[in-house]
């Protein structure tokens, strides 16, 4: 988990995709500092990392429960 820090810094980095594989990243790995940085994304206006950012809260969700 050392690497959430170093992913939440890259979820604002400016190529596109280095972006979508930090959401991944953090959607795979989970936990509260996670979970907060992909809702953080949500007032975004790219559509595919917004997209991106739903479907690694959802996995987040299902794997620790509501509780994140």
């Amino acid at each position: 988990y050392d690497a959430v820090p170093k992913l939440v810094e890259v979820l604002h980095d400016g190529n596109p995709l280095v972006r979508m594989r930090a959401i991944e990243a953090l959607g795979g790995i989970g936990g509260k500092t996670a979970f907060r940085a992909l809702l953080g994304l949500m007032d975004g206006d790219d559509p595919e990392i917004l997209s991106a950012a739903e479907e690694a809260l959802a996995r987040i969700r299902e794997e620790q429960g509501e509780e994140a």
